[in-house]
Protein backbone atom coordinates (compact mmCIF):
# COMPACT_ATOMS: atom_id res chain seq x y z
CA UNK A 1 0.00 0.00 0.00
CA UNK A 2 1.28 3.34 -1.07
CA UNK A 3 1.66 6.14 1.47
CA UNK A 4 -1.01 8.93 1.05
CA UNK A 5 1.37 11.60 -0.19
CA UNK A 6 1.33 9.27 -3.49
CA UNK A 7 -1.97 10.04 -4.43
CA UNK A 8 -2.93 13.13 -6.47
CA UNK A 9 -6.09 15.14 -7.29
CA UNK A 10 -6.54 18.32 -8.84
CA UNK A 11 -5.10 21.26 -7.25
CA UNK A 12 -1.97 19.63 -5.92
CA UNK A 13 1.49 21.37 -6.41
CA UNK A 14 3.91 19.52 -8.14
CA UNK A 15 7.80 20.31 -8.68
CA UNK A 16 10.19 18.15 -10.66
CA UNK A 17 13.38 17.37 -8.81
CA UNK A 18 15.80 15.92 -11.82
CA UNK A 19 16.27 17.20 -15.20
CA UNK A 20 14.45 20.98 -15.70
CA UNK A 21 14.62 21.04 -12.08
CA UNK A 22 12.28 23.19 -10.00
CA UNK A 23 9.55 23.27 -12.80
CA UNK A 24 6.39 23.62 -10.88
CA UNK A 25 2.88 22.52 -12.06
CA UNK A 26 -0.90 22.60 -10.83
CA UNK A 27 -2.53 18.78 -10.70
CA UNK A 28 -5.30 18.48 -13.02
CA UNK A 29 -6.82 15.10 -12.96
CA UNK A 30 -7.94 12.47 -10.22
CA UNK A 31 -6.50 8.99 -9.30
CA UNK A 32 -2.99 9.74 -10.47
CA UNK A 33 0.21 9.03 -8.41
CA UNK A 34 3.15 10.72 -7.78
CA UNK A 35 6.35 9.79 -9.55
CA UNK A 36 9.90 9.35 -7.37
CA UNK A 37 11.43 11.93 -9.54
CA UNK A 38 8.60 14.60 -8.80
CA UNK A 39 7.36 15.93 -5.32
CA UNK A 40 4.14 16.97 -4.25
CA UNK A 41 4.59 20.67 -2.10
CA UNK A 42 2.11 20.56 0.59
CA UNK A 43 1.80 23.84 2.62
CA UNK A 44 1.77 24.12 6.62
CA UNK A 45 -1.52 24.57 8.14
CA UNK A 46 -3.18 28.06 7.40
CA UNK A 47 -0.61 28.89 4.22
CA UNK A 48 -2.10 29.80 1.33
CA UNK A 49 -1.37 26.79 -1.89
CA UNK A 50 -1.58 29.95 -4.23
CA UNK A 51 0.83 31.55 -2.16
CA UNK A 52 3.36 28.90 -2.28
CA UNK A 53 2.82 28.16 -5.52
CA UNK A 54 4.00 31.81 -6.71
CA UNK A 55 6.96 31.48 -4.34
CA UNK A 56 8.46 28.19 -6.25
CA UNK A 57 7.79 29.95 -9.60
CA UNK A 58 9.89 33.00 -8.61
CA UNK A 59 12.53 33.55 -10.65
CA UNK A 60 14.71 34.52 -7.42
CA UNK A 61 13.40 30.95 -5.81
CA UNK A 62 13.91 29.14 -9.10
CA UNK A 63 17.81 30.39 -8.65
CA UNK A 64 18.24 29.41 -5.02
CA UNK A 65 16.75 25.74 -6.47
CA UNK A 66 19.26 26.14 -8.93
CA UNK A 67 22.15 26.87 -6.59
CA UNK A 68 21.06 23.76 -4.18
CA UNK A 69 20.70 21.43 -7.04
CA UNK A 70 23.94 18.67 -7.14
CA UNK A 71 25.03 16.63 -10.74
CA UNK A 72 26.92 17.72 -13.63
CA UNK A 73 25.40 16.06 -16.48
CA UNK A 74 21.79 16.11 -15.31
CA UNK A 75 20.80 17.97 -12.04
CA UNK A 76 18.76 16.36 -9.00
CA UNK A 77 17.00 18.49 -6.60
CA UNK A 78 16.95 16.69 -2.56
CA UNK A 79 13.39 16.64 -1.52
CA UNK A 80 14.76 17.15 1.80
CA UNK A 81 17.19 20.06 1.35
CA UNK A 82 14.13 21.67 -0.71
CA UNK A 83 12.05 21.30 2.40
CA UNK A 84 14.60 22.63 4.76
CA UNK A 85 14.52 25.83 2.64
CA UNK A 86 13.54 29.04 4.17
CA UNK A 87 10.68 30.68 2.98
CA UNK A 88 9.87 35.12 3.54
CA UNK A 89 7.07 34.20 6.02
CA UNK A 90 4.97 37.66 5.84
CA UNK A 91 2.44 38.68 8.45
CA UNK A 92 -0.29 35.96 8.22
CA UNK A 93 -3.01 38.63 7.53
CA UNK A 94 -0.94 39.31 4.06
CA UNK A 95 -0.92 35.50 2.63
CA UNK A 96 -4.43 34.95 3.58
CA UNK A 97 -5.71 38.16 1.74
CA UNK A 98 -3.01 36.58 -0.72
CA UNK A 99 -4.93 33.52 -0.55
CA UNK A 100 -8.47 34.84 -1.41
CA UNK A 101 -7.19 36.85 -4.11
CA UNK A 102 -5.70 34.75 -5.85
CA UNK A 103 -7.01 31.11 -4.98
CA UNK A 104 -9.87 31.46 -7.63
CA UNK A 105 -7.21 32.16 -10.44
CA UNK A 106 -5.35 28.48 -9.61
CA UNK A 107 -8.75 27.34 -9.64
CA UNK A 108 -9.55 28.58 -12.77
CA UNK A 109 -6.03 27.48 -14.09
CA UNK A 110 -6.93 24.20 -13.33
CA UNK A 111 -10.34 24.17 -14.73
CA UNK A 112 -9.32 25.72 -18.16
CA UNK A 113 -6.71 22.92 -18.25
CA UNK A 114 -9.37 19.97 -17.73
CA UNK A 115 -11.73 21.97 -20.84
CA UNK A 116 -8.60 21.67 -22.98
CA UNK A 117 -8.46 18.25 -22.18
CA UNK A 118 -11.93 17.64 -23.10
CA UNK A 119 -11.67 19.93 -25.90
CA UNK A 120 -8.58 18.18 -27.73
CA UNK A 121 -10.00 14.39 -27.07
CA UNK A 122 -13.15 16.12 -28.74
CA UNK A 123 -11.32 16.97 -31.67
CA UNK A 124 -9.21 13.67 -31.59
CA UNK A 125 -12.42 12.38 -31.39
CA UNK A 126 -14.16 14.30 -34.59
CA UNK A 127 -10.90 15.34 -36.81
CA UNK A 128 -10.72 11.72 -38.00
CA UNK A 129 -14.33 11.07 -39.06
CA UNK A 130 -14.26 14.75 -40.80
CA UNK A 131 -11.29 13.78 -43.10
CA UNK A 132 -11.74 10.66 -44.11
CA UNK A 133 -15.64 11.34 -44.75
CA UNK A 134 -17.11 9.58 -42.57
CA UNK A 135 -18.67 12.68 -40.75
CA UNK A 136 -21.01 14.39 -43.46
CA UNK A 137 -20.66 18.47 -42.70
CA UNK A 138 -22.36 19.41 -46.23
CA UNK A 139 -25.58 20.79 -44.26
CA UNK A 140 -24.38 22.65 -41.69
CA UNK A 141 -24.74 26.29 -41.84
CA UNK A 142 -20.96 27.11 -41.35
CA UNK A 143 -19.87 30.81 -42.52
CA UNK A 144 -16.42 30.59 -44.64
Amino acid sequence: ILPGHCFLKTGDILISLTGNIGRVCIVHGENLLLNQRVAKITPLSGVPISYIYSVFRDDRFQKTLGNIATGVAQQNLSPIKTGELKLINPPEHLTKDYGRRTEYLLKQISHLNLETQALRKTRDLLLPRLISGRLDVEDLDIAV
